[in-house]
């Protein structure tokens, strides 16, 4: 009876050990010490399904400890009190070690894995160095390491996280890392997401569209067939939103006939933006379906902020896109004939 008791507690023992081992091979761990913080707290988020709101992490004297379990390897953002942000590679089983001085949180050292570490290696290389070099050893590091999660955070950074996005560049090195890694599903839910906008940039064909304007009317690609066309995204809750197409109105009105105007306006009431259109004098036909940001045509255009305006040429050809508020009439001007 006893041998039978003790190879029972034996068995429940090794159960337990073994369902504690599975569940820490789920499990990722962030911890480290922040040098000139005493007290405080930091967020952490992610753009996994799995990670469905901000969690806060409690720094005590310096240190911290955060536990989060996910199925998938993920790239991790952690958020300060001032807005800068940190991120990291997120492992299931693995765990995230920061260290830094919270006066300078632009060189914090992370470790804890491979792909940290070269995370790490990678941030103290551009330190202090100007956007474009930075631009471009992040290019490189990607075409070095393109199968790493470390070079996906990377690619978020530097070519997805800014104003100005080279379509060509992404799509090149989007495509170079789906070729290196091609069952990775953050780069295929990525590649996705970004299709719409890679097809919708200088050089390729403008997206079959139709909508419904403000008067009724039914407008779609053939509606600006053979016409210098610019189509702009804008909204009333921001008035830089508004700006540029403010801006480039007295320019379309003086070239009347030469040149074709779409608004696309994301309010989700019509009292603002028909307010907008009567004070700056807004020229063109005005779409606005209510839907904002789940409009199908910030969708179909790979609208990703506002403004966001797309020149297109007599052919349909976009011939420019994004154009900043203090260009856009020069670039009108220089196609308009």
């Amino acid at each position: 009876m006893r041998n039978t008791f003790l190879r029972l507690l034996i068995l429940l023992i090794s159960a337990v050990c073994l369902l504690s081992s599975c569940t820490n091979d789920s499990i990722i761990h962030i911890e480290g010490k922040f040098k000139g913080l005493k007290q405080g707290q930091f967020y952490a988020y992610s753009y996994s399904p799995e990670w469905d709101a901000f969690d806060t992490i409690q720094v005590t004297n310096g240190k911290f400890s955060f536990s989060k379990e996910t199925s998938d390897t993920t790239i991790i953002i952690l958020q300060y009190p001032n807005f800068m942000e940190t991120m990291v590679v997120g492992i299931p089983g693995k765990t995230i070690n920061l260290k830094g001085d919270a006066r300078d949180l632009n060189r914090i050292n992370i470790s804890g894995s491979e792909e940290n570490e070269l995370l790490s290696d990678f941030q103290k290389e551009v330190f202090k160095k100007s956007e474009a070099v930075r631009r471009l050893k992040a290019e490189n590091f990607i075409k070095k390491h393109p199968d790493s999660y470390a070079s996906l955070v990377v690619f978020q950074k530097y070519f997805l996280d800014v104003k100005e996005l080279d379509g060509e560049k992404i799509e090149s090195l989007l495509n170079l890392m789906i070729k290196k890694a091609p069952e990775r599903t953050q780069l295929l839910a990525l590649n996705a997401q970004l299709k719409p906008f890679m097809q919708c940039r200088p050089g390729k064909k403008t997206p079959a569209f139709k909508a419904t304007t403000m008067n009724k009317e039914t407008i779609s690609n053939d509606t600006f067939k053979s016409k210098l066309t610019l189509i702009s995204f804008w909204a009333t809750w921001g008035r830089d939103y508004v700006r540029p197409i403010a801006i480039a109105s007295k320019t379309i009105r003086s070239n009347k006939g030469k040149i074709s105007v779409l608004n696309i306006c994301l309010d989700t009431d019509t009292i603002g933006f028909r307010s907008s259109i009567a004070r700056d004098s807004i020229e063109g036909d005005i779409v606005c379906d209510m839907k904002s940001w789940e409009s199908p045509l910030v969708k179909i255009f790979g609208v990703r902020y506002l403004p966001t305006n797309i020149l297109v040429d007599k052919t349909g050809i976009i011939i420019a896109r994004d154009i900043k508020e203090e260009d856009i009439i020069d670039t009108l001007k220089k196609y308009i004939k």
